[in-house]
């Protein structure tokens, strides 16, 4: 780790996350992630820290 802060386009793109969403809209794409991860019996992978 450096220290540089990175974009989240520039994350994204490197494959180190699934999704990037504005944090205005941020608690309905979790929740509606959660629900339906539930309906399809998966497990959410769990972060220490959200960025």
């Amino acid at each position: 780790m450096t220290g540089r802060s990175v974009k989240a386009r520039q994350v994204l793109k490197l494959g180190m996350i699934d999704d990037a969403v504005p944090n205005s809209i941020l608690l309905e794409t979790a929740a509606a992630d959660a629900a339906l991860a539930h309906a399809s019996g998966e497990q959410l992978a769990s972060a220490s820290r959200v960025i």
